[in-house]
């Protein structure tokens, strides 16, 4: 039922952090027609990320609104429209992980975190694509631009419309 496409994109940073990858991953359904997908909505149940033991605990509050914005503006770019209506041809919701890689990279800022995003069908709640994003965050990266970079490798993944 599922396909399976990844790919991984080097990102530069300041010197001190050098190069951090960025892995994706995405399955969906190939019986489904992923260009008659027009309107999209977010499922009610999405909750806020937690902050991770070393994570910036001033900044989750905000990931999951940035998140939102991310993923509306860039399938708005594809053509699709945000809608509150019962009917939307999707359901999206998403999540967000993070954990030290151990105790040393915990000091340093190094937390892994994974972003899943998720297409659900309106009235069975099937699962029809499935992305997700992984990197090692350090202090020094700009948490906007992560979730930009992080939703855009994603939604890449979609199968044209």
């Amino acid at each position: 039922m599922k396909c399976l496409r990844s790919g991984s994109v080097c990102i530069l940073l300041a010197a001190l952090v050098g190069c951090a990858s960025l892995r994706t991953e995405a399955h969906y359904d190939p019986a489904v027609d992923f260009s008659k997908l027009a309107t999209f909505r977010f499922a009610d149940d999405v909750a806020p990320p937690a902050v991770a033991a070393g994570a910036s605990g001033d900044y989750a509050p905000k990931a999951n609104e940035q998140i939102r914005d991310q993923i509306q503006q860039t399938l708005t770019a594809r053509s699709m429209t945000s809608t509150d209506a019962a009917d939307a041809d999707v359901v999206i919701s998403h999540k967000v992980g993070t954990w030290a890689k151990n105790a040393q990279t915990a000091m340093d800022g190094g937390i892994n975190g994974k972003l899943w995003i998720h297409f659900l069908e309106p009235n069975t709640q099937q699962v029809i694509f499935q992305g997700s994003a992984q990197v090692t965050w350090y202090s020094s990266m700009d948490p906007a631009l992560e979730i930009e970079k992080a939703v855009s490798a994603i939604l890449a993944e979609l199968p044209a419309n």
